[in-house]
């Protein structure tokens, strides 16, 4: 165990490992269902990342983006490259507001579930969830430079 890690209690490890897992099921579930769109999905593409499903589906090659959202969502589960993959996925979340501010955009658009997606994708960034039952601590994937 490193010395920065033994700061954080258990029962937070935990719950950053059961957020990096269910975020990861999210995102592999927001890719497969762009991927594959069964008819009984539309409604819920309409409540749950509005913003970015219509993002994605004005992007010329979005077969590429829903595949990396699979993967990603892959990488958070078994926790390989999450801090590289969290940031990726941030500021993807975050290029979904993109096409929404060329139109009327207003502040009302930051009230959805994609706020708290990205303050996840903070969180295990910040957290280093990737540290926690993750490949991470096999393979010592991190951004900090080696001493």
């Amino acid at each position: 165990m490193m010395s920065g890690e033994s700061r954080i209690p258990h029962s937070l490890r935990l719950a950053i490992l059961f957020l990096r897992v269910v975020l990861g099921a999210n995102f592999i579930y927001l890719g497969w269902s762009e991927l594959f769109n069964p008819p009984s999905l539309d409604n819920i593409h309409i409540r749950s990342f509005a913003g970015i499903y219509a993002w994605l589906a004005s992007v010329h090659n979005a077969a590429v983006i829903e595949w990396f959202l699979v993967a990603a969502g892959v990488c958070l589960i078994f926790g390989f490259a999450t801090r590289f993959v969290s940031i990726l996925l941030l500021l993807l979340t975050l290029l979904s507001y993109w096409p929404a501010a060329n139109s009327a955009w207003s502040a009302t658009q930051l009230t959805g579930d994609t706020v708290i997606i990205i303050l996840c994708l903070a969180i295990l960034f910040l957290g280093k969830a990737g540290n926690y039952l993750g490949l991470d601590t096999v393979f010592h994937f991190s951004f900090r430079h080696k001493k």
